[in-house]
This record gives C-alpha cells, sequence and structure tokens, in this order.
C-alpha cells in the first residue's frame, strides 16, 4: 500500500512530554517523501473523507492519549491557507486500506470520538516566507479531546469539512506523500537450472 500522505501523530507520554509518531514508520526519518498531494484532508472543498492507519505500523503503546495530529508540508511549493469550519472523528476499525466500506457509517468498530469541532481551524500558509508557518514544515491540529489508542484494531479519522473561507470551494493545499522504501543490497548472479524453479 502507498499512503496518501505522511501522518503524525502526538501522543502524550506523560505530563511532561509527547511522542511523535510517523506513518508510515519508514519514513520517520526521510524529510520529503516521494510523492505530495493538494487536497486530502483539508482542502477537497465541502467534503467528507476517511482515512485508515493500520494498527501494525503505528508505533504508539497501548493505552496513550493522541493529542495531535500533523501533516508534513510538500517542501518548495507555496500553498495559502484557508479558515476551516471542522470536525474530525477518530474510533477503531477492522477495515484497512483494501476493506473500507463505502458506506463510511459502516467502518466504525464501536461508535467514534470526536476529536476535534464541529470548530474553525485555520491553516496556516506553507513555504511562504511572507507568512511563515510557525510550526513548519509540519501543519498540527491539535485535538481538543485526546484519543486514547487501542491497538488491538486499526485507527479510523474522519474529517469533516462544513464550510471554508474559499467560498467552500476546493483550493491546492500541498501535503508530503510517501512511496515506497526499499533496502539497497549488493546484487547476486544465480544460476538457472533447467526444469527448477527457485521458491517464492
Amino acid at each position: 500500500m502507498n499512503p496518501i500522505h505522511s501522518l503524525l501523530l502526538s501522543a502524550l507520554a506523560s505530563t511532561l512530554c509527547a511522542q511523535v509518531a510517523t506513518f508510515p514508520s519508514d519514513h520517520a526519518p526521510v524529510p520529503d517523501g516521494a510523492s505530495s498531494q493538494y487536497w486530502l484532508p483539508f482542502s477537497y472543498g465541502v467534503s467528507r473523507m476517511q482515512t485508515v492507519y493500520e494498527a501494525w505500523d503505528l508505533r504508539i503503546p497501548a493505552g496513550r492519549q493522541i493529542t495531535r495530529v500533523g501533516f508534513r508540508a510538500e517542501p518548495n511549493i507555496l500553498s495559502t491557507g484557508y479558515a476551516l469550519q471542522l470536525e474530525v472523528r477518530m474510533g477503531r476499525t477492522t477495515g484497512t486500506a483494501q476493506s473500507l466500506d463505502p458506506t463510511f457509517d459502516n467502518n466504525w468498530s464501536a461508535p467514534p470520538t470526536t476529536v476535534f469541532g464541529p470548530a474553525i481551524f485555520q491553516l496556516p500558509d506553507l513555504n511562504n516566507p511572507q507568512r511563515p508557518n510557525p510550526d513548519a514544515p509540519n501543519v498540527w491540529l491539535n485535538l481538543t479531546t485526546p484519543y486514547t489508542w487501542n491497538p488491538s484494531e486499526n485507527l479510523l479519522i474522519e474529517w469533516r469539512v462544513l464550510a471554508n473561507s474559499n467560498g467552500s470551494a476546493g483550493f491546492t493545499y500541498w501535503l508530503d506523500s510517501p512511496g515506497f522504501l526499499s533496502a539497497v543490497n549488493s546484487g547476486h548472479r544465480v544460476a538457472r537450472i533447467p526444469a527448477a524453479r527457485a521458491p517464492c
């Protein structure tokens, strides 16, 4: 699976510090993924979207509270931030990126938690030297209700944009998108034996 964006989750480890988990986890040390996208989850206009993050790759200990959600900006592309009337819900799902139901309400394993809004969320400009983003290179949404992580199922996030200050129309807001990563190994020559196949 090639996730559409790099998700950052800040989980409260104690009253003094927070742990940041990156999804996909192998992109934690990668400052700029292979690609970018401009419409999910904030900038499609009035919309309702769901994203799923599979538990096997979320490096958050059980019981920790997720306190904010973030995305990496795509470097060197200017994006104007608009104000959103936004609602965000989090919860558990047995679904995966390949198996989510197109009827959103069928994807929750239990009733979701509203972790933000409905309220105004001001997107910062990205890569704008005239109006620098104080959290650059990231865009952070602080949750008004922290979500307690349960790794027995996957994490489902629903993004509801009810209106925006762009006349509720879509706009381009460039976020980083990961690609596949593979270790580099030395090549080896393999002799072919007639009528035999190497195991897969």
